[in-house]
């Protein structure tokens, strides 16, 4: 995998209003091989990240967990669960989000579109076939503020970052 539009840019909190964030369930690529929910990741533990200026997969610590709350909650091709300015690596196109002119502070990020490709955890890229938005329930949510140094993670087997 190469791609040459990459740029990038220690506690346990509750609050609301994150930047983007995860259901419960959602699944985050550990360094060690496994995967876990991400409500149960905790300060300290290395999750599967990648680096954007050397174009390599890499460790990160995670530094800060946020546990908030939201209904602007979407699915990406019908499986990944996800609040609309959460941001994605998407190849030739860079970090989008599903509602750019949500974010609080404008970030540049691009707007997810059909047919994008997000890279995966494999290596590989996958298309967006499809985005949905769901019932508008208010839910828990969970927001890894700080991954570092690389400031990335795999969720649901997908390259996102952390702001």
């Amino acid at each position: 995998y190469t791609d040459d539009s990459a740029s990038s840019d220690s506690s346990s909190s509750e609050g609301s209003g994150a930047s983007g964030c995860f259901p419960k369930g959602t699944l985050i690529a550990m360094s060690n091989g496994t995967q876990k929910p991400i409500e149960l990741l905790e300060v300290g533990e290395e999750v599967v990240s990648y680096n954007e200026r050397q174009k390599v997969f890499s460790s990160s610590k995670v530094t800060s967990v946020l546990k908030v709350h939201s209904s602007d909650i979407h699915k990406i091709n019908e499986s990944l669960r996800v609040t609309d300015t959460h941001p994605f690596w998407v190849f030739n196109k860079g970090w989008s989000v599903i509602e750019p002119t949500k974010q609080k502070i404008d970030l540049g990020h691009k707007q997810l579109a059909m047919g994008d490709e997000l890279l995966k955890l494999d290596g590989q890229v996958e298309n967006i076939f499809s985005i949905t938005k769901e019932g508008g329930e208010e839910e828990t949510v969970y927001h890894l503020k700080d991954v570092l140094p690389d400031r990335t993670f795999f969720a649901g087997g997908f390259l996102v970052h952390n702001k």
